[in-house]
């Protein structure tokens, strides 16, 4: 391959003097209106080539699947002028080159300012094309990551074109559902679930299309692990399940957190339910992960798949693989985790339902929560550990949610839960802080975690027993109830508000000091002081929730002393 002309690469500060060329015909080598000499529009081959391979590595499935890999390189030399800007301005925000001379920033501004105008242009005149479609999303991700105050917009308007468009071409009778289509509307749709999952619009589509191909399995590795599995051994129910292929369960799992987010949505403006019921939306939740589990065939699950005993070089080879199902991997046990998030079952729903909540389900929510925020960390240790990197702001999302319930878990008097979770936090902590290089949005929770995690080793430090942990359940539904329009003014320091910003007090967490083991056959007794409102519902501790491995909170909301006698119940 020629190398590229570095005489002709482009002055730091020269972009912005660049002005817009209202004549988006190609020609090579065509300048636009007001730029110098040597600073072509379009560059050079060998430029484009490189970033082309930025895209597969740092850009494909993290989470947006636009272009398929095959011939990607050629393909993208012909695009048209806006895709290919809009292609540009996202990818020069991950890698530099020597042609734009340390002026990639400058340069991605011009690329996603120009595309966006012929974009308007297009739309405006009523064509809306599988390219402009592309092109909004490329644009949709570039304001992610630089321009968060517009992002939302942008996600909105393009999910409504999409939505749009694909409804005049069913009435037309002309629909296309080329893998190329396909492509471009589950990014869409990602997008909405990723950034702005609250209020969408391709999830209420009643006929939504199929899934894009899907690579193969990579070859099987000689061995798992363990020594007792070996990828491509189906069971007899495993060689009658159909493969759907790894995109589409992980496109059915990024529509479930999506839900999952909206649920919590609702919860955080007041709408109450029995979770328990078969009838709630928590349990119709539940069925869908169920229903999934149960349908992803075996050989993409992590004992047949052997992630985590693959060199690095296999699993860069089979990247086009790999992404999605990392990805899967998160969103699964993340999806889990967030829906039996133990904040939103002993403190959100509790709070506004006064019927009180069965002892083994919350032993089920607490079980469940351990588990799968356990796994959230495993996967970020098995991702380190073969030196995958994980770009992915999608998963850092889940990574900021799992969070959540770890700084809960730290709490447990179980020593081993307790410490397992300090050590998951710091994990956490340590990703988003390398996350949040690349999408800055992630800065604003991860202070938000910060801060929490502060008042977590005051109390751990702390050598008096009965640490009260008061904290303002505001901070936890800005990392659970997300939306990327909200992440953009910094987090107040929690310890210099009392009360959140709508008068309600804060919440006073109590660790019980004596554990009791469900299998004893004589249940201890704790009698711990606390302020409550009088009512039994108040105190968590009636539950007995300190025998499923997790301490009982006790809510403080009108400061008014009682005492409460705990005893084991269900052991």
């Amino acid at each position: 391959m020629a190398q590229p002309d570095h005489s002709a690469a482009i002055c730091q500060g020269c972009w912005s003097e660049v002005t817009w060329n209202p004549h988006p015909s190609r020609s090579p080598g065509q300048r636009l209106h007001g730029m110098s000499p040597g600073m072509p529009y379009d560059p050079p081959p060998e430029v484009l080539a490189h970033y082309t391979e930025v895209y597969k590595t740092s850009i494909y499935f993290q989470p947006l699947p636009i272009l398929a890999l095959d011939g990607l390189t050629s393909r993208a030399q012909v695009f048209p002028r806006f895709l290919q800007s809009s292609f540009l301005a996202l990818a020069l925000l991950y890698s530099n080159h020597p042609y734009y001379a340390g002026a990639e920033v400058d340069a991605a501004s011009f690329y996603a300012k120009s595309a966006q105008r012929t974009v308007d242009e297009i739309v405006a005149a009523g064509n809306v094309s599988l390219e402009v479609l592309q092109a909004l999303c490329f644009l949709s991700l570039y304001q992610v990551k630089a321009k968060q105050s517009q992002a939302w917009m942008s996600i909105g308007s393009t999910s409504r074109l999409q939505a749009m468009t694909r409804l005049m071409s069913q009435d037309r009778g002309s629909h296309l559902e080329t893998d190329a289509h396909l492509r471009c509307y589950w990014s869409i749709f990602l997008l909405e679930s990723a950034f702005t999952p609250q209020y969408t619009t391709l999830s209420q589509d009643p006929q939504p299309p199929g899934y894009p191909r899907s690579p193969p399995i990579p070859p099987s590795t000689p061995q798992n692990l363990d020594g007792t599995y070996r990828q491509g051994q189906p069971t007899a129910y495993d060689s009658v399940l159909p493969d759907l292929g790894i995109n589409a369960y992980v496109l059915q799992m990024a529509a479930i957190w999506g839900e999952i987010v909206v649920y919590l949505h609702s919860i955080s403006r007041g709408v109450s339910e029995c979770a328990w019921l078969a009838t709630s939306t928590f349990t119709r939740l539940t069925v869908k992960l169920y229903e999934i589990d149960n349908q992803i065939h075996q050989r993409h699950l992590l004992r047949y798949a052997a992630f985590n005993s693959r060199p690095l070089h296999e699993i860069q080879r089979d990247a086009e693989y790999w992404r999605p199902w990392v990805l899967m991997q998160f969103l699964y046990h993340g999806s889990h985790g967030l829906l039996h998030s133990p904040f939103i079952h002993l403190h959100a729903l509790r709070r506004s339902n006064r019927t009180g909540q069965p002892g083994f389900f919350l032993q089920k929510i607490i079980d469940q929560a351990i588990f799968h925020s356990s796994w959230v960390v495993r996967l970020l240790e098995m991702s380190s550990a073969v030196g995958f990197e994980v770009r992915d702001p999608l998963v850092g999302q889940i990574i900021a949610t799992t969070a959540t319930t770890l700084w809960l878990l730290q709490f447990a008097r179980d020593g081993q839960v307790s410490k397992r979770s300090r050590g998951g936090m710091r994990k956490c902590l340590d990703f988003l802080q390398q996350a949040a290089e690349t999408w800055p949005h992630l800065s604003y929770q991860l202070e938000i975690l910060r801060d929490l995690q502060t008042t977590a080793d005051e109390r751990h430090n702390s050598t008096a027993d009965g640490v009260d942990i008061t904290f303002m359940p505001s901070k936890l539904w800005q990392i659970l109830d997300y939306n990327v329009s909200k992440l953009l003014i910094p987090p107040q320091d929690a310890r210099s508000q009392q009360t959140e910003s709508n008068g309600n007090p804060s919440v006073t967490l109590h660790v019980a000091t004596i554990f009791v083991h469900p299998l004893e056959e004589e249940p201890q007794i704790n009698a711990v002081g606390e302020t409550s409102t009088g009512n039994h519902d108040e105190v968590f501790g009636d539950l007995a929730l300190d025998n499923f491995l997790f301490d009982y909170f006790l809510t403080d909301y009108t400061q008014q002393p009682m005492t409460e006698g705990i005893a084991g119940q269900h052991s």
